[in-house]
């Protein structure tokens, strides 16, 4: 016969419901543990490898069949094929190195193989114990709404399979849905104390950070820019930042989100080689503006140090430096999500004028190449009076011929020269690498700009999701009045990139093709409305949950009144007693009765534990009647007439049809008076 857990036996055979062995899994604790796995790997489906998935599935597959008492467990040749094919496939997928993707692999690989060999409560915690690091390796790839409710989720279930496996198989096989309540009233009672927690626990940065493949991976721009090495630019529809406004939102043409600046041209790449010419300042040390801040950031994790803000910006924060410039760098290369607010900066604090080393830095171009576009440009300085007249032939030139896609032929050596004078065709990086070489060869300092534009815009809840495929490159050239000043050539050749965004120009972008995508949100459908909703709630998780750094918590805890070591202490002794005695009542209520009790039982139940305080307490098998006797035997006064009460009230309980009795009820009130009398008298 098959034991009752399925883990063995002949197949065809019906099950016996024996005892398990001390320790065995029931079957209703193997399904929970197999529903752990299953959803483990729904939650990394989109982060893990396909094969990595597979092998997990596989591993549900081949459990659930054992449990159906068709096959038997691997044997140990089998188990050492599968964890070495594993471990070949998982060095062979991640060949450039280590990084947490690794070992995130690796623990859903052994959980999945692990799943092979639960058998026992023991290896069952192992189990669990496992899938709740996987539970948190998950909170690495994903900090949204979705992704947060999702862990709770799963969590509420780990808990719930813990109690499982603890729990009796009879009781569980009765009630397979009791773990679920018992896991759902332990985490609502853990909540409080949870947010008490998150409140006042010092926040501390991380010890170390590692990098995952996916973050350097998804990135919509990089460390440097060479237009003409690919024909056809990678679109990702993953978030790269937003940023919530205190005030009216700018226009969609005005949200240039600077991240880095390109200052050195080589013949083919355009590189940052600025940074190291600058004096960086932690902006910390600033002091910090009165008035309120113009807008917030919540970044996502990007694997750089870049700082995205909007021109002319002011921040105070330790943790970010400036260089005077616009640009801002973070102390280190962003693997967590990073909130941060952003101030309007002083009226002409940029306004210096450039030192000749400057100067020739932002004009130096290689000493050969692109002749044709150096003529051009040596023409039109010779023929204007002005720079503005430069730029403004630059800027005709690219409207009359060129054409923005996203799918621009190869370029070769000359790339310049072969894209403004053969193929005329390409998309942001094209034009702003070639308008920054032709305004230096007429010898206007201009440097190339990296960063986003646009964003998709929430004007109810005044806030932009700037995602990858707004990535942008545009230009700055000198203005020895006002200092540096954008000039965005794409706007001349396609102003609906910059006026409405990417989506407007490329509608039908594979990045809008998922079922909560921007073509879905543009549409008045319950799923667009529902999407909008999920990304406002991901922007409010980000701000103030995921985004509450030392600064916040310190403003909060000052508003609060819990400032000083003293208040916190204090707040912290409440806090522990207020949650002590919010766990006692649960106590309390768990242990009453559910059914209310008739008054006439209630008065009949006071009377014995008055009884019970003289000596004598009923015993639960005693009925009234031979309770009382016992009473008398023992001489206890007022005996006989507590016979009588419990003879009238033996027969009004027990009897169908009867009502309430209100002798009975006076004579158990008068008795329980004289009872009380006598207790104090003695």
């Amino acid at each position: 016969a098959i034991d009752a857990s399925g883990t063995g036996g002949m197949p065809g055979v019906m099950a016996v419901a024996t005892p398990l062995p001390a320790g065995q899994l029931s079957r209703v604790a193997l399904l929970y543990l197999l529903a752990v796995l299953t959803i483990s790997l729904a939650l990394l489906s989109r982060d893990m490898p396909l094969w990595i998935i597979g092998v997990g599935l596989a591993c549900v597959i081949w459990r659930g069949i054992v449990y159906l008492g068709r096959w038997s467990f691997p044997s140990s040749w089998q188990k050492a094929v599968g964890v070495t094919v594993c471990c070949v496939g998982i060095a062979a997928q991640y060949r450039t190195g280590l990084s947490l993707d690794v070992y995130v692999a690796l623990l859903i690989i052994g959980l999945s193989l692990k799943s092979l060999e639960v058998y026992h409560t023991r290896s069952a915690q192992l189990f669990l114990y496992i899938a709740i690091l996987v539970l948190m390796a998950f909170l690495l790839f994903a900090q949204g709404f979705i992704a947060s409710l999702s862990a709770i989720l799963q969590l509420a279930l780990i808990v719930a399979s813990l109690v499982a496996i603890q729990s009796d198989p009879r009781r569980l096989t009765e009630h397979p849905w009791a773990p679920l309540k018992t896991a759902g009233v332990t985490l609502g009672l853990a909540a409080p104390l949870l947010i008490f927690l998150f409140i006042v626990m010092p926040r501390l940065p991380p010890l170390w950070a590692m990098p995952l493949q996916k973050q350097e991976a998804r990135i919509g721009m990089g460390e440097d820019m060479s237009p003409g090495d690919f024909s056809k630019p990678s679109r990702s529809a993953e978030l790269a930042f937003r940023a919530g406004f205190l005030g009216d939102m700018p226009p969609q043409s005005s949200l240039y989100w600077r991240g880095t600046v390109l200052d050195e041209f080589d013949g083919r790449r355009w590189k940052n080689n600025s940074d190291s010419h600058f004096h960086w300042q932690n902006t910390g040390s600033l002091p910090k503006p009165q008035s309120s801040s113009l807008y917030n950031i919540v970044m996502e994790p990007h694997g750089h140090r870049w700082v995205f803000t909007l021109s002319t910006a002011r921040l105070a924060d330790e943790r970010i430096s400036t260089n005077g410039d616009d640009l801002f760098r973070y102390r280190q290369e962003v693997f967590e999500q990073v909130t941060y607010d952003v101030w309007p900066a002083e009226t002409g604090k940029y306004l210096q004028e450039l030192i000749a080393a400057e100067r020739q830095r932002y004009i130096a171009l290689p000493n050969t190449g692109n002749p044709r576009a150096r003529e051009l440009a040596r023409q039109w300085r010779q023929a204007a009076n002005s720079d503005d007249a430069i730029v403004r032939q630059a800027l005709d030139r690219f409207h009359q011929t060129f054409v923005y896609t996203l799918e621009p032929p190869l370029l070769g050596a000359d790339s310049i020269d072969q894209f403004l004078f053969e193929t005329q065709r390409g998309y942001c990086e094209h034009f702003a690498g070639a308008f920054v070489f032709l305004m230096r060869a007429a010898g206007v300092p201009a440097r190339v700009v990296m960063g986003y534009q646009g964003g998709q815009r929430n004007l109810q809840e005044r806030y932009v999701s700037v995602r990858q495929y707004d990535a942008h490159a545009w230009a700055e050239i000198w203005d020895p009045p006002k200092g540096w000043q954008r000039i965005d050539p794409t706007a001349a050749v396609a102003p609906e990139r910059v006026e409405q965004g990417f989506a407007a120009l490329f509608p039908e972008s594979p990045a809008f093709e998922t079922l909560l995508g921007l073509q879905t949100r543009s549409r008045q459908t319950l799923i667009g409305l529902l999407s909008i909703k999920l990304d406002y709630l991901d922007y409010l998780v980000g701000r103030w949950v995921l985004g509450y750094d030392p600064e916040r918590q310190q403003s909060l805890l000052r508003r609060l009144g819990l400032g000083s070591p003293q208040a916190l202490l204090m707040a912290f002794s409440i806090g522990f007693l207020a949650m002590l005695a919010t766990f006692l009542l649960f106590l309390r209520l768990r242990d009453t009765p559910q059914r209310q009790e008739d008054p006439l039982t209630t008065r009949y139940r006071q009377l014995c534990d008055q009884y019970a305080r003289l000596g004598i307490p009923r015993q639960p098998s005693e009925t009234p009647v031979q309770f009382a006797q016992r009473l008398m035997a023992q001489g206890l006064p007022e005996s006989h007439t507590f016979l009588a009460i419990s003879a009238g009230y033996e027969e009004w309980r027990y009897t169908p049809g009867k009502t309430g009795n209100p002798d009975l009820s006076r004579l158990i009130r008068n008795l329980s008076f004289k009872l009380r009398w006598l207790r104090l008298a003695r």
